[in-house]
């Protein structure tokens, strides 16, 4: 099996990146494209974040240029906490990286003495969830993006996972039969879907500096040399050989796109030695025991259904009160509140009940007037 190790970067200005679009034409990553997708690389210091950016008020009509103005207020860790937090059903209040971003706007809502509800916050990052998934989607794969390789080969790239932080990922249900990661042999063999944007990189090293928590799992995902030109190519390191590449100087990122399919392969438990940058220059050996997940690179959700998932989150949002982010209480039977449900479905109903009945009768009225004039006619 051939190992692809050079990897040309994404990011460089001066020059032009190319790729072949579906018709054979030449086709170019615009700067303005890669800048889009780099923003989401840089996690803000927010105690200077609501000073440069204020808090976000929803437009009436969010045009393309208004959407855009949002992209530098990217905050990944609070767009993944957002589509984790949806999925899971948990509240942002109970969510360590939410919580401390909240209680920041409160102190600068109270020092400006404005009153811009807080869920402008979270409106603000699912705008730029929908910008940088529709920026991912158009990117291209890897055979074209790596123009000055002539052979190709597999690659492989690598994940380390924070226990608390990706918790609720490892127990979500990510494949079709409902399992989790965390049933390991169960769900070997099966297709799961990520749910959200992921951050992996080219060196192992750098994988094994992110692993933490009481759990520390590192994901190792194959990319085959069949799936070159499907995949995409969102590489934000320098023009590298990983022979040569010092992965303590530079994190080396590959960022996947909201939808990536990938093929559970096993689990296993490997300790790794590994290198961690030190104040005296002299890099730090460590080890690491670590929970080991393969995969393989399978491809991408269908569109339709990736934007779906993005649609959800405003209705998501709808769910906590717009000036406290808490989330609203929901109806028990012990308040009336299953009662009032019930009414609503049942009210519901009658509407839609109501509905045909009349779309019958005027189906009905139309029949009997062209039976009175073709007896007209006749006559």
């Amino acid at each position: 099996m051939q190992s692809s190790s050079y990897f040309p970067s994404a990011q460089e200005p001066d020059r032009k990146k190319q790729r072949i679009d579906r018709r054979g034409q030449l086709a170019i990553v615009s700067k303005k494209t890669r800048d889009i997708a780099g923003n989401f690389l840089h996690q803000p210091d927010w105690d200077d974040f609501f000073e440069k950016h204020g808090i976000y008020n929803k437009p009436p009509h969010r045009t393309r240029s208004h959407k855009e103005k949002t992209v530098p207020t990217m905050a990944y860790e609070l767009m993944t906490a957002i589509i984790l937090i949806c999925k899971s059903g948990h509240s942002f209040r109970n969510d360590e990286i939410a919580k401390e971003i909240i209680d920041e706007a409160i102190t600068y809502q109270e020092y400006q003495g404005g009153n811009v509800p807080l869920i402008g916050i979270l409106q603000q990052q699912v705008e730029n969830i929908r910008i940088l998934y529709d920026t991912l989607s158009s990117w291209p794969g890897r055979r074209y993006a790596a123009r000055g390789e002539k052979e190709f080969g597999d690659f492989t790239i690598y994940r380390g996972f924070k226990q608390y932080r990706y918790d609720r990922l490892f127990n979500l249900p990510l494949s079709k039969s409902g399992l989790t990661l965390k049933n390991g042999e169960e769900i070997e063999g099966e297709i799961i879907t990520i749910p959200t944007f992921l951050s992996t990189s080219i060196n192992l090293n750098t994988a094994l500096r992110f692993a933490a928590g009481d759990d520390k799992y590192l994901w190792e995902i194959l990319v085959p040399k069949e799936k070159s030109d499907i995949f995409k190519y969102v590489y934000f390191g320098d023009d590298t050989t990983l022979d040569e590449d010092d992965s303590l100087e530079s994190e080396s990122e590959i960022l996947l796109n909201i939808g990536t399919k990938l093929k559970y392969v096993g689990t296993t438990l490997e300790t790794y030695e590994y290198f961690w940058p030190s104040a005296t220059g002299t890099p730090e050996l460590r080890t690491v025991d670590c929970i080991h997940q393969k995969f393989v690179f399978e491809g991408y959700e269908e569109t339709d259904l990736s934007l779906r998932r993005i649609a959800d989150l405003y209705e998501c949002l709808s769910e906590f009160d717009p000036e406290t982010l808490a989330r609203k209480p929901r109806p028990n039977s012990s308040s009336g509140g299953s009662g009032y449900s019930r009414k609503k479905r049942k009210s519901s109903r009658r509407q839609r009940k109501k509905r045909k009945s009349s779309r019958r009768q005027r189906k009905k009225r139309k029949s009997s007037r062209r039976k009175t004039r073709s007896g007209s006619s006749r006559k």
